[in-house]
């Protein structure tokens, strides 16, 4: 067989291979040979001669003749000198103020971009053209730009004059630095390898900028003209932007050339790249196509280059669009200057205080809502579609038809680009005054920003879990009726949560949309723990609705009003109910504790409230408040009559007919185990019973059911209802409120807890208990004990000899943990308002009693934990060591540095505190995760 390989090049001796830090020179015999420049002495005087530039003898004080450093050392300090003269030059004209360094705030506390921006002001910093940096949390730096011509209070601190430069997440590095006349100043070729954004492509199917999730592209951007041709030495890809960096079209390459649109000021050229080396030697040039391939590295820009810094992408995979709204209101976002002109034409507009929206791409055959009072024609929009985004024109005027709410109107047969005229601040201005929503659908919603939503591939730089919980075995055998009504379904599941502000507050983390509070439980409008568990438990077969719910209630007969903390309400505030202790009269013990959303009347009328449950509903509970004033007398009627609804009576423990039964809400009124006021009360209603066997049904049609007052002056106070299709729901109802320990709860158990327990039909009762930390060990010079610790809690919780302890509470004939089962938790440790406290770098260093073995109040504080969990650990409750579980986290996230995790960060920051009190967002997902994973064995 014949061997068509290619034979071997004989491999021959080669001389050394030249180097830059090499040079020939004479050895002693006068023979030439190569020699390191460090190897090479010089003197004074050679550097001289050299050149004006090694003049160094006055800058190091060589004396003539004198051996000096080597060669290389020359070179090297003259390099050194050279960029420290470009440094200095560029300092010269470009105005750089960091106020987390030149005036460093307390330690914890972080710049906004507000007080960043009035630091510069306040230390005569204020210039044209500013760079501005500073720390805004921990991890977190901003980086922005003046941008303005005007310096005064106003413009200065308008977000319109001021450009970004890094992202606060840090999620984009600065994406290329670009310049006119950048390639007379380097060399011709617009690729610039050092500048290039990491992991980027332009996906021709999408016609999008994405992310390249398994790093095989990167993105270059290079500046190009209108008209202009560029030559390439290989076949690309890619895409043009516009000066907004919006996609233009794709890149269309002919002989290797390809010429830039009208509108587009770059080029994003995809770079394919295999573990880091680019695949080819990409060379882009302008005028012609290159006859070889061009190096191009960094180099070093001189200050008179005007630099265009490119501050993010548009439409990358990384910034995700959330939410239903389609109008950005950015200044961005608007055609400066310019609005519709009636005909489907952009016109300029100058006196008019009124700018259109950039192209908004709409899909084909698809009906849209507008609404806002950002509008500028606010009976008759004006807008236009037209066939692509560079069209002013040509477009087609957009019919719109009125609705309640806003306007709608459909697209045609093709995708088209829809622009909006909206009201400016100022005449031919591009800042939106007022809220503008645009968004698909028939029917107008309730208004929601436009905003972004950032993700990373490290999850765990937007706060996602280190320190994931394993799965609890042996849950089912702690808590065997949980288990087993949970999955058989046979009986209602309440879940109640008791505890202090921590449990109880919702303003400590994000809150859901207006419309979605008005559709969960109460209490549970934010990410707080309430809404973690009941998120994790529900069976998602109960419906909510507020009383602000859109359609669900009619009030006749009075003017009705909301109980906010310290509300006024008729003149008065709160119609005399104000913040109390729970001891004294008619104050509502937690009106500034936790957000009531009480509905209230407080006339004589016969006022009422109406709704409908509907058809194959099984069970609806009407939630109200009781208090000493409440109504006695409230009837309830059945529009369609008797046998179609049943109400639960609590006094006699059955079922009766609901259509015309009186019910009471005037609460019992200060007695041992009660205060004055119950915030969630249940009137239980079902319309059948053929679950349990019954012959009552009476499911078919809807009901209209209208609950009245009667004419006594005294109040009507209601939350809403809870519905369900099937014949049990899993209910939890949030008992907690703020500011509370032991002995402030006690008189309250029946209120918040036991009536629950006692008094709900066909239920099991699982509790949730907080245990207390400013019960404990609240300030860095106390020294309770761990047996001071474990006396308080256990006889409040634990205890036999005190019949209203939990346990004692729970037992049926003797056997504790029968009636209920529990699960305690201790909250976070704090660094400050209350709780154990943690500084850095391991807890407060004031000492205990000797007794206690030189311990610090973390130390104490944990061992009670430990003790207690070991002292009381049975079938039917279970404890939650959350400490040493945020304690964990802190240490995966911050390293040595674990204490940065116990300081505030606001509701979305990095630490586990809004107010280094309550748990934030981050808190309470650390907090749920270890909660939550004690149920992971009901879900299946």
């Amino acid at each position: 067989m014949s061997d068509y390989s290619l034979p071997r090049i004989k491999e021959s001796e080669l001389p050394e291979a030249t180097s830059i830090d090499k040079v020939r020179v004479l050895d002693n015999a006068g023979k030439s040979v190569w020699k390191k420049k460090e190897d090479i002495p010089i003197t004074q005087a050679q550097v001289t001669d050299l050149t004006d530039d090694f003049a160094l003898k006055a800058d190091h004080g060589y004396g003539e003749g004198e051996t000096v450093k080597t060669l290389k050392d020359v070179e090297d300090e003259l390099a050194l000198k050279a960029d420290q003269t470009e440094l200095d030059q560029l300092a010269g004209e470009v105005s750089l103020y960091n106020p987390t360094l030149s005036a460093p705030l307390e330690a914890g506390q972080y710049y906004t971009k507000t007080t960043a921006r009035l630091a510069a002001i306040s230390n005569n910093k204020a210039a044209f053209g500013l760079i501005l940096t500073y720390q805004t949390g921990v991890d977190k730096w901003v980086t922005e730009q003046f941008i303005g011509d005007v310096i005064d209070n106003y413009w200065w601190s308008n977000d319109g004059k001021w450009v970004r430069i890094q992202d606060e997440n840090n999620l984009y590095a600065t994406a290329a630095i670009l310049s006119d006349d950048l390639n007379s100043i380097l060399n011709t070729n617009l690729i610039n390898l050092d500048l290039v954004i990491k992991n980027k492509y332009y996906s021709a199917g999408s016609n999008k900028i994405l992310s390249s999730t398994n790093s095989t592209y990167d993105l270059a951007l290079i500046k190009v003209k209108p008209g202009v041709s560029y030559g390439s030495l290989s076949v690309i890809s890619g895409c043009y932007l516009d000066n907004s960096l919006n996609v233009i079209s794709a890149i269309v390459l002919t002989n290797n050339l390809f010429t830039a649109p009208a509108g587009a000021k770059f080029a994003a050229i995809n770079l394919q790249k295999n573990n880091e080396v680019y695949q080819y030697s990409y060379t882009i040039t302008e005028g012609s196509v290159p006859g070889a391939a061009i190096p191009r590295g960094g180099g070093v820009l001189k200050p008179s280059v005007i630099a265009d810094i490119v501050q993010e992408l548009n439409n990358t995979a990384n910034k995700i669009i959330s939410g239903k709204n389609m109008i950005d209101t950015g200044v961005a976002y608007m055609e400066s200057g310019l609005r519709q002109n009636g005909f489907g034409t952009l016109v300029s507009n100058s006196n008019a205080a009124i700018c259109s929206t950039k192209a908004i791409l709409l899909k084909a055959n698809t009906t849209y809502a507008i609404s806002g009072s950002a509008l500028a024609w606010e009976t008759a929009p004006r807008a236009a579609l037209y066939k692509n985004v560079l069209d002013v024109a040509s477009g087609s005027v957009v019919v719109f038809t009125a609705v309640p709410g806003g306007f709608t109107f459909t697209t045609g047969a093709t995708n088209l680009y829809f622009r909006v005229d909206l009201k400016t601040t100022l005449p031919g201005g591009d800042i939106v005054s007022g809220i503008i929503q645009l968004e698909e659908g028939s029917t107008v919603t309730e208004y929601e920003k436009r905003y972004y939503e950032f993700t990373s591939k490290n999850d765990k730089s937007v706060n996602g879990i280190y320190n994931i919980p394993v799965q609890n075995q042996n849950a089912h055998k702690k808590f065997p009726q949980l288990f087993n009504h949970y999955l058989k379904r046979d009986k209602n599941i309440q879940i109640i949560l008791v505890g202090d502000s921590i449990t109880a507050r919702d303003y400590h983390t994000t809150y859901f949309t207006e419309e979605e509070k008005t559709k969960r439980p109460p209490l549970m409008v934010s990410k707080n723990l309430g809404s973690a568990i009941y998120d994790k438990l529900t069976w998602q077969n109960a419906e909510y609705a507020r009383w602000d719910r859109t359609g669900i209630f009619t009030e006749s007969g009075g003017t009705f009003a909301t109980v906010d903390s310290y509300a006024t309400i008729g003149g008065g505030s709160s119609n005399g109910i104000t913040a109390g202790d729970g001891q004294l009269g008619d104050q509502w013990y937690d009106i500034d504790n936790r957000p009531s959303d009480t509905r209230i009347y407080t006339g004589s009328a016969q006022a009422s409230v109406q709704f409908t449950i509907p058809e194959n509903t099984y069970v609806f509970n009407w939630i109200y408040r009781t208090d000493l004033k409440g109504c006695i007398a409230n009837t309830v009627s059945i529009a369609e009559g008797n046998g179609k609804v049943q109400v639960y009576n609590v006094a006699t423990q059955t079922w009766v007919e609901a259509n015309g039964y009186v019910f009471s809400m005037r609460h019992p009124g200060l007695q041992t185990h009660r205060i004055n006021s119950k915030f969630q009360e249940r009137l239980r209603f079902r319309c059948s019973d053929k679950y349990k066997g019954g012959t009552f049904d009476g499911r078919t049609g809807s009901k209209t059911i209208t609950i009245t007052k009667d004419t006594s002056d005294s109040r009507f106070l209601y939350w809403g209802i809870e519905w369900s299709k099937e014949p049990y729901i899993v209910t939890v109802i949030n008992a907690a409120r703020g500011g509370e320990n032991i002995s402030s709860m006690l008189p309250a158990m029946d209120d918040d807890v036991f009536d629950w327990v006692n008094n709900s039909p066909d239920t099991f009762t699982f509790v949730i208990h907080e245990i207390y930390l400013n019960q404990g060990q609240n300030n860095a010079n106390s020294a309770k004990s761990i047996n001071d610790f474990l006396t308080e809690w256990s006889d409040y919780f634990y205890s036999d000899a005190n019949p209203y302890s939990y346990r004692e509470q729970s037992k049926v004939g003797g056997i504790a943990w029968k009636k209920f089962e529990a699960l305690t938790w201790n909250p976070n440790p704090t660094a400050g308002g209350g709780g154990i406290l943690i500084t850095e770098p391991y807890g407060w260093h004031v000492w205990e009693s000797a007794a206690d073995g030189m311990k610090t109040i973390l130390d104490n504080f944990l061992c009670y934990l430990y003790q207690y969990r070991d002292n009381y650990d049975e079938e039917g409750h279970s404890m939650v060591n959350i400490t040493m579980a945020l304690l964990n986290e802190a240490k995966m996230k911050y390293g040595k540095e674990w204490y940065k995790a116990f300081q505030s960060s606001g509701v979305t920051g990095g630490s586990f505190y809004n107010d280094v009190t309550h748990p934030n967002d981050y808190g309470v997902n650390v907090i749920s995760r270890w909660i939550n994973s004690n149920f992971d064995f009901l879900l299946i």
